[in-house]
C-alpha cells in the first residue's frame, strides 16, 4: 500500500473478529498523502495504535466505526497531535473515557460521535481549539452531552460563537 503514492481516500472493513496486538503502522503501510481514512468493522486495535496515525501529514478525516478500536480509554499524550486532522467521527465505539488536550486536535473543525452510550465527557479543553466549528452527539450518553453544551458555552464565553452543537436521540440513553 505504500507505494500508492497518489492515494488519498481509504477504508478499510473487516468482517471477522480479530484483535491486533501489532501496531497499526506494522499492520498498514498507510502512504503519506492521505487524505481521508475509514477504518470499520472488526479490526478491534487498541487505541494506543489509533495514535499512530498522527504520523501522517496529510490526514484530515477520520473515521472509526463498530468495532475498529477496541479499549475503554483513549489516552493521548502531549506529543501525539493530529495537526492535520479536521473531522473525527466516531462511531458505535465502547470507551468510556476520552483523555485530550486541544493541542491534540488543533485545526479539528467537526467531531462527531454516534453511537458512544458509554463516553463519560469531552474534554472541557477542546473548547480552547479555535477552528472547532461543530459537534454532533447521536445517540450519546447525557454526560456527554452535558460536555458538549460546556464547550459551547465556554466558547462563546471567548467570542466564538460559529460553535454549533447538534445532539439527536432516537431512544433515552443512560449509560455511563
Amino acid at each position: 500500500m505504500s507505494s500508492l503514492t497518489k492515494l488519498q481516500a481509504l477504508k478499510c472493513y473487516s468482517y471477522s473478529y480479530w484483535i491486533i496486538e501489532i501496531p497499526i503502522k506494522r499492520f498498514f503501510f498507510f502512504p503519506t498523502t492521505l487524505k481521508r481514512l475509514t477504518l470499520a468493522g472488526e479490526f478491534c486495535f487498541h487505541w494506543k495504535y489509533i495514535s499512530t496515525l498522527v504520523m501522517l501529514p496529510n490526514h484530515e478525516e477520520l473515521k472509526l466505526k463498530g468495532h475498529a478500536v477496541v479499549g475503554q480509554a483513549w489516552r493521548l499524550s502531549d506529543e501525539e497531535q493530529f495537526q492535520s486532522l479536521k473531522q473525527l467521527l466516531s462511531n458505535e465505539l465502547d470507551f468510556r473515557m476520552w483523555e485530550a488536550s486541544s493541542d491534540s486536535f488543533p485545526n479539528l473543525k467537526r467531531l462527531a460521535l454516534k453511537n458512544c452510550r458509554y463516553l463519560k465527557e469531552i474534554s472541557t479543553d477542546f473548547a480552547e481549539i479555535c477552528t472547532l466549528e461543530s459537534i454532533e452527539l447521536h445517540d450519546c450518553s447525557s454526560p456527554a452531552e452535558h460536555s458538549a453544551r460546556k464547550i459551547k458555552n465556554e466558547q462563546e464565553e471567548m467570542g466564538n460563537n460559529s460553535v454549533n452543537v447538534y445532539i439527536h436521540r432516537t431512544r433515552k440513553i443512560e449509560f455511563y
